[in-house]
């Protein structure tokens, strides 16, 4: 019998534990990386963040170093694991051919010289 200021939350249920607390580490167990599965795809999902890591840092970096904003937000937000930046990298990786080439000023002629 629940007491005057419990709620159904208090209740004991068959285990002994409360009804929030109806897990056991036997059922944590079962879908953490202790699992066969889990050992089969750990290593697996390993290599794939490495290999996204990788690539989306390398093309940030292109994309960046050829002024490409657009390509830069879409590849920052997009996770496509790797794909989209293979493609970036592989058909639209070319430099922008409007930028002028920096070149250092003329020198100011010197106030003794002569003309």
């Amino acid at each position: 019998m629940l007491r005057a200021n419990a709620n159904a939350f208090d209740a004991p249920c068959s285990r002994g534990y409360t009804r929030l607390m109806n897990y056991s580490y036997s059922d944590l167990a079962s879908i953490s990386f202790l699992h066969p599965l889990g050992l089969f795809l750990g290593p697996i999902l390993a290599v794939v963040l490495i290999w996204v890591i990788f690539i989306k840092g390398f093309a940030l970096w292109k994309s960046a170093r050829n002024g490409h904003k657009v390509w830069f937000i879409v590849l920052l937000i997009a996770n496509t694991l790797g794909l989209l930046e293979l493609i970036y990298l592989i058909w639209f990786n070319k430099p922008r051919t409007n930028v002028a080439p920096v070149s250092a000023p003329a020198p100011a002629p010197s106030a003794g010289t002569e003309a």
